[in-house]
């Protein structure tokens, strides 16, 4: 009996392993359920697999006779398939570009022509009364720019491969092209120095940025109204990148050209870098920069117009006194001789008039003064001085006198008149109080009390 029930559970065993594989193979698929519902199936389970599911290894999971088939939405998510991607439309159509050409004044120019570039061909077109064109471009890349000699060129690359829907604008703004030139002179003729630099004119033209400084480099450019060269009020301010203690200013309304007899030079003007100086900031009553260049010359560093001697003189009675001499080391001069420091041990409530000797050429006769100077007080607040028609002679020495401090306070300088900021001498030209009071115009200075 026993042998008997061990038979009989072998052949339960094969009967129940042969029903179970029928859907993979054997005469089960052959049966009428190829003809039913399961007939999608039956060329499946003959041929090879492939994908995720293409074999027995996930017939076994569980899947039975209900495996996806091949039309299943994660076919071509298959290790085979990894890697794939779609190509860009661009690669194998057309983009339109929708060129606009601004100019300035924020408003769109017709008339400009516009180079365009693509994968193809190189093509040149105008924009309509709006400033707008429209151009076909193929493949995934375009170069598209605008020049004249009015304006500064604008170049843009344009990528189109995440471009859709075949449509892509693109904005060329045009810019005054620069015509004055910014040459910066710093401590030594050889050194280059870091600077940052603004500017601002009557015209509306403002901008800034960073350049370097030096006789050796080149000057930086910069757009500025030249339609009525005495009346342009421009301004530009600088400051070192490091080192420096201070800022230095120059403010220019005639504008100086290079070759003013053509009238087809270039404009121009030459600054002083802001120096160092070992007097602590806390103990500065005041700074004072030159921007001073001769005529025509602002581009070259052989000739140098720096201070050769300074004068802080004061009222005494009826004379005055140098303060700088008679209490010494209040003001120390940079390194270069185109600046100086004044301490405020001079601070003692009376107005102080500035006066520079100028090294200048003794040959240069009939030579013209170009530029000016910059004041900065203790707050550092910059006022500004320029030559006015400063003609230097021969063998006679050059004082230049650009400020009066007010009561020996830094925040009360008064700028003096323009025509009288150039004498022969400082010593000579200041030789008592009534000259003093002739050109410094602070409150307590006055004619009525000092020449009468």
């Amino acid at each position: 009996m026993g042998l008997v029930c061990i038979l009989l559970l072998a052949v339960l065993a094969t009967t129940s392993v042969d029903s179970y594989r029928g859907p993979y193979r054997g005469p089960y698929n052959r049966g009428s359920y190829n003809r039913g519902s399961y007939n999608s199936y039956s060329g499946s389970s003959r041929r090879p697999y492939s994908g995720s599911y293409a074999g027995r290894e996930h017939y076994n999971r569980g899947y039975g006779d209900s495996y996806p088939s091949r039309g299943y939405k994660g076919y071509n998510r298959s290790p085979n398939n990894k890697g794939l991607s779609v190509l860009p439309k661009c690669s194998s159509g057309s983009t339109k570009l929708e060129i606009g050409v601004v100019g300035p004044d924020g408003m769109c120019k017709p008339g400009v022509c516009v180079h365009v570039t693509d994968s193809s061909s190189s093509t040149e077109h105008t924009t309509n009364r709006n400033g707008l064109i429209a151009v076909t471009v193929r493949g995934c890349s375009a170069q598209v720019s605008v020049s004249n000699q009015e304006f500064e060129a604008d170049v843009q690359e344009v990528n189109l491969e995440s471009c859709e829907d075949g449509k892509e604008k693109v904005v060329l703004s045009l810019t005054k092209k620069c015509n004055f030139y910014l040459h910066f002179l710093g401590v030594d003729t050889t050194e280059s120095q870091l600077v940052h630099y603004s500017y601002t004119s009557k015209s509306g033209a403002t901008g800034f940025g960073t350049t370097i400084g030096g006789c050796e480099t080149a000057p930086t450019c910069i757009y500025v109204d030249t339609s009525n060269p005495t009346m342009t009020n421009l301004k530009i301010r600088i400051s070192k990148s490091s080192g420096g203690n201070t800022i230095n200013e120059l403010e220019v309304n005639m504008l100086d050209n290079d070759d003013p007899a053509a009238n087809m030079g270039l404009y121009g003007a030459r600054m002083t870098i802001p120096s160092h100086f070992d007097i602590p900031n806390n103990n500065v009553l005041f700074y004072v920069y030159l921007n001073v260049w001769y005529m025509s010359e602002f581009d070259t560093c052989t000739e140098i117009i720096a201070v050769e001697s300074l004068k802080l003189f004061v009222i005494d009675g009826m004379t005055v006194a140098d303060v700088n001499d008679d209490v010494g080391d209040v003001s120390q001069t940079s390194p270069e001789e185109l600046g100086f420091a004044v301490n405020k041990i001079v601070a003692n409530s009376k107005d102080i008039l500035v006066c520079i000797d100028l090294d200048t050429d003794n040959a240069a006769d009939n030579r013209m003064l170009e530029g000016g100077a910059a004041f900065i007080d203790s707050n550092g607040k910059t006022t500004t001085n320029e030559i006015f028609l400063g003609t230097v002679e021969d063998n006679v020495e050059e004082s230049y006198l650009p400020f009066c401090v007010c009561g020996g306070d830094s925040k009360k300088v008064v700028k003096v008149d323009a025509m009288k900021t150039l004498a022969n001498g400082c010593v000579a030209a200041i030789a008592n109080a009534c000259e003093f009071a002739k050109v410094c115009n602070c409150p307590d200075s006055t004619e009525a009390v000092h020449c009468a």
